[in-house]
């Protein structure tokens, strides 16, 4: 990238120490306590499982470091740019057809294939939790990476 491109609210190559520390200090540190302290961790929180708030935190990590390092250096203008590739439309209408007709139609495929496609209780617990499933799908292949890799749109 060069000079002439950069915003001058971009944040610099040392924003990349903080946000490691805090991206890997969350995840690791709620992991290593549950890893090292197991029974105090449990006793105090519960356990730890894919439901588990705690659990949730370490996953985002990552993406709450980068909220704090955006917001830090770039402010509320640095926040509105990096969320606005949310609203970037960076594929065919042929991958949301994909994404909302064949996703689906693959798995109830396989299902029928195994021979338990009735046997398997309904992977959502109602038809509002499906429509937004899909719409987060949808978001997500709609938009580039919100990891900080730029993918080039058409």
């Amino acid at each position: 990238m060069t000079d002439a491109s950069r915003v001058d609210s971009d944040a610099p190559i040392k924003a990349l120490v903080p946000f490691l520390l805090v991206a890997f200090g969350l995840a690791w540190g709620i992991l290593a306590l549950f890893i090292f302290l197991n029974d105090p961790m449990t006793a105090l929180f519960g356990a730890l499982t894919g439901q588990h708030p705690l659990f949730f935190l370490a996953v985002y990590a990552p993406a709450l470091a980068a909220f704090m390092v955006v917001i830090h250096y770039g402010g509320a203008a640095g926040l509105r740019r990096y969320l606005a590739r949310l609203l970037l439309w960076c594929c065919s209408p042929a991958w949301y057809a994909f994404l909302i007709l064949g996703i689906p139609l693959l798995f109830f495929g396989g299902s029928a294939m195994k021979g338990n496609l009735f046997a398997e209780p309904f992977p959502f617990s109602s038809v509002q939790a499906l429509g937004a499933a899909m719409l987060f799908m949808a978001i997500k292949v709609r938009s580039r990476s919100l990891a900080g890799v730029d993918w080039p749109c058409r």
